[in-house]
């Protein structure tokens, strides 16, 4: 059967649950099954009082713990049993002792117990005194903490004013520097201009130099020249003027041979 429908047998409501949770047991849905109980609790309500288990929060874990169940195999037989009558008392006189060895290890149970209570008051003293210095200690510890959350807060703000001030002070200095670029680079286009211009006469002079030069090269030669030709033509006329001084001595000499030739013939003719 997979239902408890299907058990016509079962007269009695007892019955039908103890049916449902063999048959609950043996499909491992039993924790799923408490699981939707759980989630529709306010179906439970008529049935449970406000504080009952199913009711509260620990029915959930209730059923996170029966999900271990589903790790166990169950194989309940439902034919031939009477699930609707009630259990019969088991007889658990097998499994007790006599009274009297009950209560003679009840007295040395008493007396172990009376001892660990003593322990165990002293150990609670001991904790209360360590819960105590743990709460100042906590105390001092949320104290500190807030003054170190004041402290980063007023470092934050610091920081942030810091910061923002250093992003103007960065742009400031940004601008200055665009500007400052921006008139180097004036700056240099009108440097390279002049030395572009600088350079272009100094070719220009670099190429007068070098006619100047050709020029002084030729002058100098042609003075050295003339300057020969001067000397040549000096040394000519030199020789030229003692030609005609000596043709003037010649000629005064032919000169006064002619008077006297003269003188001689006149003085003849008389």
């Amino acid at each position: 059967a997979t239902s408890v429908r299907n058990l016509p047998e079962l007269k009695t409501a007892v019955g039908r649950g103890r049916a449902w949770l063999y048959l609950a047991l043996m499909q491992k849905k039993l924790a799923d099954y408490l699981k939707v109980l759980i989630d529709n609790k306010h179906l439970l309500s008529e049935f449970y009082e406000p504080e009952a288990l199913m009711m509260e929060e620990e029915g959930m874990v209730i059923v996170g713990l029966l999900v271990g169940l589903n790790v166990l195999d169950a194989n309940l037989c439902l034919k031939g049993e009477d699930l609707d009558s009630q259990v019969g008392v088991i007889d658990f006189s097998l499994y007790l002792k006599d009274v009297q060895d009950l209560d003679g290890g009840k007295d040395c149970t008493v007396g172990d117990l009376q001892t660990k209570i003593d322990g165990l008051e002293k150990t609670n003293s001991k904790l209360q005194e360590e819960l105590s210095a743990a709460t100042d200690r906590i105390c001092s510890l949320q104290e500190e903490q807030q003054q170190l959350r004041e402290q980063n807060e007023l470092i934050r703000e610091r920081s942030e004013k810091s910061v923002e001030i250093t992003k103007q002070d960065t742009k400031v200095e940004l601008e200055t520097y665009k500007q400052t670029r921006q008139g180097l680079d004036e700056m240099y286009s009108d440097v390279w201009k002049q030395l572009k211009e600088e350079k272009k006469v100094r070719l220009e002079l670099e190429k007068e130099l070098e006619l100047q030069i050709g020029m002084k090269t030729e002058m100098e030669i042609a003075m050295k020249l003339l300057e020969k030709d001067t000397h040549e033509k000096q040394d000519t006329l030199v020789a030229l003027r003692q030609q005609l001084e000596e043709v003037k001595a010649i000629n005064l000499q032919m000169f006064h041979k002619a008077q006297n030739a003269e003188s001689s013939l006149q003085q003849k003719n008389e």
